[in-house]
């Protein structure tokens, strides 16, 4: 029984370990990094961070730092077109369709135009002011390259007239992560999730099957009820970063289903033990009426109480 509750506990620690280690050390963008995250949500993005909200974040975070700069050192046309190309990145992260890097597995990549034909920002401002044959035609040649990588005559010329300079170029790119299956939950979750979720379910058939056996021991109703609130504790952990940075589908799906299962264990396990509780206290106490003999001798009946020390 002390090997259960340690396991239990170390449940806890293991995903609070496993959830900072594992950060992600490949940042959205190889300028500025996650900062557009950090600064939004406070903390680095994980594993388990929504692909589009990083992106969706990144990309509104460098429209509002380009937006401020000082332009009085570039032409009108030059900053004309700047604040064209502007609207267009705004509308293009709020549409919220983005290319996936399909080819490069645990390792995040630029993607110029993907294999569903979802176009990157930078290729979105180029297929704006080019037409779509050239920003095509970049891919051809630099589908998974950096602006630095690029060695393109006609994206040197396209930056040269767009208003920004290519280094601001290479701050818009963002790179993506390779797309995780629909139902993706991940090991760090996933593990101490099924533990719980088994001993829940299995302490509280246990309570359902005994509910009226005398004999059912008191540790197994308690030890639903740690399980059941050690569910509650642990997916609270994660339940904050779940919705507010929309982590998977599938994983808010199984955070639900946690909660359930940890309540109910609570529920059925608490009621079990108050049961056994109060049999317990009724058997400490008992009564009965006897004939005793009265105050003259003659039988009466008389209410006999039992204590058990």
């Amino acid at each position: 029984m002390k090997y259960l509750h340690l396991l239990l506990a170390l449940i806890l620690i293991n995903s609070c370990q496993s959830k900072k280690a594992q950060i992600i050390t490949n940042s959205i963008n190889p300028i500025i990094g996650d900062i557009s995250y950090v600064e939004k949500f406070g903390e680095q993005p994980t594993e388990q961070s929504d692909e589009n909200l990083r992106i969706k974040t990144h990309l509104a975070y460098v429209e509002h730092i380009l937006r401020n700069k000082n332009t009085d050192h570039l032409s009108k046309s030059d900053v004309a077109n700047r604040n064209i190309l502007l609207d267009n990145l705004h509308a293009y992260h709020e549409a919220g369709i983005f290319p996936k890097n399909h080819d490069y597995k645990n390792e995040r990549r630029p993607c110029f135009i993907d294999k569903d034909e979802n176009i990157c920002a930078v290729g979105y401002l180029v297929e704006q002011s080019l037409g779509l044959d050239a920003a095509k035609k970049i891919n051809e040649e630099f589908k998974y390259a950096t602006i630095d990588e690029m060695k393109s005559e006609l994206l040197n010329q396209w930056v040269a007239n767009s208003g920004f300079t290519k280094n601001e170029v290479a701050m818009i790119q963002p790179t993506y992560s390779n797309p995780k299956p629909y139902n993706y939950v991940g090991k760090d979750y996933g593990l101490p999730s099924a533990i719980l979720g088994v001993a829940n379910i299995g302490f509280s058939t246990a309570s359902l099957v005994n509910w009226n056996n005398p004999e059912y021991k008191k540790k197994y109703a308690k030890l639903g009820l740690l399980s059941g609130a050690m569910t509650l504790g642990f997916n609270s952990l994660y339940s904050v970063a779940t919705f507010r940075t929309a982590k998977t589908t599938y994983q808010k799906k199984v955070s639900n289903l946690n909660f359930v299962s940890g309540l109910a264990s609570i529920g059925i396990n608490g009621l079990r033990l108050r049961k056994l509780k109060r049999a317990n206290k009724n058997k400490k106490i008992s009564w009965n009426l006897n004939l005793v003999p009265g105050l003259f001798q003659e039988p009466v009946y008389g209410l006999a109480l039992t204590k058990k020390l």
